[in-house]
């Protein structure tokens, strides 16, 4: 449905029992005096259609009020686009029936309180400017699914570079051994000299000890592979499991996903062929196992039986020979661990380069996001220039990377309340991100004044939390000021009423979306309403519903509405005294009696219409 509008609202139950009207395609205003459910009127239609508040405190008290009110009834809207209608029901206790799956333009509402507030957090700001930005859910699904990624990247680069570490650790070892087994294999010949029975038995057993060694590289080989397969087969069951986990399409209707089911259960299929697979390797490699196993038992017992023999030939020899077996073996493995060590280097190496690839579309979608909202702010300042001025400041919230550091740094034992605003203001995200996977304490110091042992310790402590810090968001500030005389004063300076004036202007320039306000004239005067609300509200003509609860007669009048809807209540209940156009005779005298300067406004518009 598109250029939608809401058509009818109906009411059982509650304190607006039995209230059933028609809204208008235009300016739709509801008056009466305090009490006799305006804002309920405004609020139950946000608890139907399920439409959130602009914060998490304004959310939770919309959704107590409209409960309280509602008790045990019903609330039904009816969305129109002009051709076609579509009713949504709503009980107390209960969900919007049927789901708002693909309502576009989706009402935008606003109550006294959110207008005063809401742009007092930069979150409301950022709010209030993306509810005019076209196609944020797209570049969300792109930034997420990117996020997705770059954190399975960072954490599995992560692992190897631990894995890594303790190789090189082993690696120490290396030159020392093959000094040591040089020595040894120089005693080794003077030994085995002395005859050339004892040669021949020296040689016969050397050529044993490279076989043992083979085998035992071989072992090592296979047993990597086997770790390997064992981690996919974990992998795949958990994933097959968590499938199952799925919730399942209970409603009497189609399956909205059902090609997406169909996909996701020839998916499942695959992985489980590709788990039997699996299991089906992890077999024959285990065998293979079993059978170097039981080469190096062969070889270990002709090798005692040689090495008696010599012993008997050459006091000593044995001895030597053994040091040399065991320094080959020790050598041969570490070599084995550093050809491995590569392998995993160079896989890092491109893990890095596609996570990379990934960072920078990441970059490259927040950026568009951040563009489409100076646009928006360019097109604010100017439609409502010169009195109001919007302006962004791009990636400049550095709360959340603050607090990504703050939380790795815990535990720790360094001072992070101190040094985490410190590295947030002086190292971006993507310069962070280098400088912990490349270990480069210089780099970090030159950006941030602190020794270079503690600089390793922080580098240290943020390593796991790589994959948050690599993806957080540096998220956009919007300005809001007022032109206060010859000044522009920022949001914060604002009175309530002042707040008021550069709020109401700016959710008044929504184009083709319904907009509900719920008094919007407290805290401001007359000559705003008139000079500025009413302006932006007849610019607003033509181009998307406007609902608005409201005391002050120059809103209906002055801003022409299409229709009024009267309200009154006897205490207990509130119902409707009259509705209708705002030449009907009823509505002429309902707002010349129940509103604030009824008569005046009428006056005003005589003079302004004729």
């Amino acid at each position: 449905m598109d250029k939608i509008f809401i058509e009818r609202l109906q009411i059982e139950g509650g304190f607006l029992d039995g209230l059933d009207v028609n809204l208008k395609n235009g300016l739709n205003t509801i008056i009466g005096a305090r009490g006799t459910g305006k804002s309920t009127f405004v609020e139950l239609i946000r608890y139907c259609l399920g439409i959130k508040g602009h914060t998490a405190d304004s959310h939770a008290k919309a959704l107590g009020h409209a409960k309280s009110v509602l008790k045990d009834g019903q609330v039904t809207v009816t969305l129109s686009n002009g051709s076609e209608n579509m009713k949504y029901s709503r009980t107390s206790e209960g969900d919007t029936t049927p789901p708002m799956h693909n309502v576009p333009n989706i009402p935008l509402i606003f109550s006294q309180t959110e207008v005063e507030n809401i742009g007092l957090v930069s979150s409301g700001r950022l709010k209030l400017i993306d509810e005019f930005v076209d196609g944020l859910k797209e570049l969300e699904k792109i930034e997420l699914s990117a996020i997705a990624s770059i954190e399975s990247y960072s954490t599995e680069i992560l692992s190897m570079t631990y894995s890594i570490t303790d190789s090189e650790d082993k690696l120490l070892q290396l030159p020392s051994l093959k000094q040591q087994l040089q020595a040894m294999e120089m005693e080794e010949k003077k030994i085995s000299e002395v005859s050339n029975q004892a040669s021949e038995k020296s040689n016969k057993l050397k050529e044993l000890g490279e076989e043992y060694t083979l085998q035992s590289a071989i072992v090592n080989y296979i047993s990597n592979q086997l770790h390997s397969l064992e981690e996919w087969n974990s992998i795949l069951t958990k994933s097959l499991n968590k499938n199952q986990e799925t919730n399942k399409w209970h409603h009497p209707s189609e399956d909205p996903l059902l090609e997406v089911i169909s996909l996701k259960e020839e998916a499942t299929k695959k992985i489980e062929s590709a788990l039997f697979d699996i299991q089906n390797a992890q077999k024959i490699v285990t065998n293979k196992i079993a059978q170097s196993h039981n080469s190096i038992s062969e070889i270990t017992n002709q090798g005692q039986a040689l090495r008696s023999e010599v012993d008997k030939i050459q006091k000593g020899y044995g001895e030597v020979s053994r040091k040399c077996q065991i320094l080959r073996n020790d050598i041969s493995q570490l070599e084995s661990i550093a050809l491995v060590s590569t392998e995993t280097n160079e896989r890092i190496k491109e893990l890095q380069l596609k996570r990379n690839l990934i960072l920078d579309k990441l970059e490259e979608t927040r950026s568009k996001r951040s563009m489409k909202r100076s646009l928006i702010c360019q097109a604010l300042s100017t439609a409502l220039s010169p009195k109001i001025r919007v302006s962004i400041e791009e990636a400049s919230q550095l709360a959340d990377y603050q607090q990504e550091i703050i939380n790795a740094l815990k535990g720790s034992g360094i001072k992070y309340n101190d040094l985490a605003p410190i590295i947030a203001e002086s190292i971006p995200p993507r310069a962070l991100l280098n400088i912990i996977e490349t270990n480069n304490a210089d780099d970090f110091t030159s950006l941030v004044s602190i020794s270079t042992e503690r600089a390793y310790r922080v580098i240290s402590s943020l390593k796991l939390s790589v994959d948050k810090i690599a993806t957080v968001s540096l998220e956009d500030e919007i300005k809001f000021e007022l032109l206060d005389g010859s000044e522009f004063k920022d949001f914060s300076e604002l009175s309530t009423g002042q707040r008021c004036t550069v709020i109401l202007p700016l959710v008044l320039e929504h184009k083709d979306t319904v907009l509900i306000v719920d008094q919007p004239e407290d805290h401001i005067d007359n000559a705003f309403i008139v000079e500025t609300l009413i302006s932006a509200i007849t610019r607003r003509a033509g181009q998307g519903q406007v609902i608005v609860t409201t005391h002050n007669a120059n809103v209906p009048v002055l801003g022409n509405a299409a229709g009024v809807i009267h309200l009154n209540s006897d205490g207990t209940r509130g119902y409707v005294v009259s509705e209708g156009a705002l030449d009907e005779p009823m509505i002429v005298e309902a707002i010349s009696k129940v509103m604030e300067g009824g008569r005046d406004a009428f006056a005003r518009r005589s003079s302004f219409y004729g």
